[in-house]
């Protein structure tokens, strides 16, 4: 009898979104083009999950939301000294805001948004994405082509999937 290869429930969250580790007052007043690094690291080290999702929310700032407004999520990973994330530049260190975004190499997703009114919570899913292996921080940049509300109350959180060869 053939196997059937089914998504199942990720080792790290067991089922149910787990919060992802920044700062939500360094999201208040982010302007577009700027971002903000977690706290601290993501681990898949030892999880090996190999897909992710992303939810989150943010309040939208005084003006409304126009054309194809997006947020960009980007992976560093951490290098083999144990301590510089990517390429070892200042992304706002998980403590400020940072108007320095991650290069190209080091895009993970974009969550696209809907339209949003001035002061309108900005709510996103990402479509799954392969998991790193490792352990590194997400830095989330806000295009969205408008500055967030001086209360953003930012939240994100990820879900991750494995594969299951015993159908």
């Amino acid at each position: 009898m053939a196997n059937i290869l089914r998504p199942s429930i990720g080792t790290l969250n067991s089922g149910s979104w787990s919060t992802l580790s920044f700062t939500a007052s360094l999201f208040n007043s982010l302007a577009s083009g700027s971002g903000v690094l977690m706290n601290a690291a993501f681990n898949n080290a030892s999880n090996l999950d190999l897909y992710g999702e992303f939810s989150f929310t943010c309040v939208n700032g005084s003006t409304a939301l126009t054309g194809s407004p997006y947020w960009t999520v980007y992976w560093l990973p951490i290098n083999q000294d144990g301590t510089t994330y990517g390429d070892g530049l200042a992304y706002g260190s998980g403590s400020a805001q940072s108007s320095t975004v991650p290069s190209s190499g080091y895009y993970l997703r974009n969550i696209t948004l809907g339209l949003t009114g001035a002061g309108g919570t900005m709510v996103g899913r990402s479509a799954p994405f392969n998991l790193p292996r490792d352990s590194g921080k997400f830095f989330f940049a806000n295009n969205t082509g408008q500055t967030t509300n001086s209360a953003a109350a930012f939240t994100a959180a990820i879900l991750t999937t494995n594969l299951n060869l015993n159908g």
